[in-house]
């Protein structure tokens, strides 16, 4: 009943000698796309001290796959056809695009990880960054889309193809401006969130009389702190991406994102649900279910315009700021 063991490499060759040994096949860039249980179970059987002695030669269908780099959308392709049968989520499939892969190397220049599979172990929560939280915090701080991320976009929906590619942009790997840009901001905006989210926990019995969509406007208060405070913002994300291009890693080092928004936010999270609280109030359309409310397109136009009154701008022209696009 085995599925056998499915791989990708960007070339195979048949019958090289090396160290004077011909070697039957020979991968290069390998990468096992389905059946790494198959092949950590054969680990497990041949290395174990229990079952070790036990351990005989066994026949598994293997299925290689030689597929250039060049080919990044057919092998995306084959990754997800060649998963399609398990409950493998969306965002697994793309764990090893080569955007994240570099995102993950932006991220750890900061001591962060950036946890593209959900398999991080031995590393303090807070120095996590989950890949789906942080598209969705990306969207949340700097594209201002809360009634979207309330109403239907979850973790699979905003890594399928028409989602995915309005964020992470593989032809644009080689533009450092841009995979910079795109690093500290999926980083910045997860801390934001996080701490706006623990914030909002620590101070429900305070504000929930006054403001009863407190507890589930995590997404709302995180762009319209951005909007209240985007100059002071966009200043540290400017210096953190400064840092990188000049490589230099000691001052990165010396950088504590988490310490730098969680003291900022702290203080300013009185002001922020003092504008918030004003804006609820103020929309005068029907407030009773407050779930749906927070899902509605009107109280979003609301909420936007709100925005627009704060920065100045249309909002539009302002997420332009933030988004790159392959147009």
């Amino acid at each position: 009943m085995n599925n056998g063991i499915s791989i990708i490499c960007e070339k195979f060759d048949i019958g090289n000698v090396k160290n004077g040994k011909k070697l039957p096949i020979e991968l290069t860039d390998m990468q096992i796309i389905n059946g790494c249980q198959t092949v950590n179970a054969l680990y497990s059987a041949k290395y174990n001290e229990q079952t070790k002695n036990n351990f005989r030669a066994s026949n598994v269908l293997v299925k290689i796959y030689s597929i250039s780099n060049e080919q990044a959308e057919f092998k995306m392709n084959v990754i997800r056809a060649t998963n399609n049968q398990n409950a493998v989520k969306t965002y697994s499939l793309l764990a090893n695009d080569p955007i994240q892969i570099e995102i993950g190397k932006k991220m750890n220049l900061f001591d962060f990880v950036y946890d593209r599979k959900g398999e991080s172990k031995n590393v303090k929560s807070d120095q996590i960054v989950s890949m789906p939280n942080a598209a969705l915090a990306y969207r949340a701080v700097f594209w201002f889309a809360a009634q979207t991320l309330r109403s239907r976009m979850g973790h699979s929906r905003v890594f399928q193809k028409n989602e995915y590619d309005k964020l992470y942009l593989n032809d644009k790997i080689d533009d450092s401006e841009y995979v910079n840009d795109i690093s500290v901001k999926l980083l910045v905006s997860t801390i934001i969130i996080d701490t706006i989210r623990t914030e909002i926990q620590k101070n429900a019995v305070k504000y929930i009389s006054d403001l009863p969509i407190f507890k589930k406007s995590t997404y709302y208060l995180s762009g319209l702190y951005y909007a209240l405070y985007k100059t002071q913002v966009d200043a540290k994300i400017k210096e953190m991406k400064s840092l990188i291009e000049e490589e230099n890693i000691p001052k990165i080092k010396g950088i504590n994102p988490t310490r730098v928004f969680e003291e900022a936010i702290i203080s300013e999270f009185p002001n922020l649900v003092e504008v918030y609280t004003k804006f609820y109030i103020s929309y005068n359309e029907d407030k009773t279910d407050l779930d749906n409310l927070l899902k509605s397109s009107k109280f979003s136009e609301a909420y936007e315009n709100k925005i627009e009154e704060i920065v100045g701008d249309k909002i539009k022209a302002l997420i332009k700021e933030n988004e790159y696009n392959n147009q």
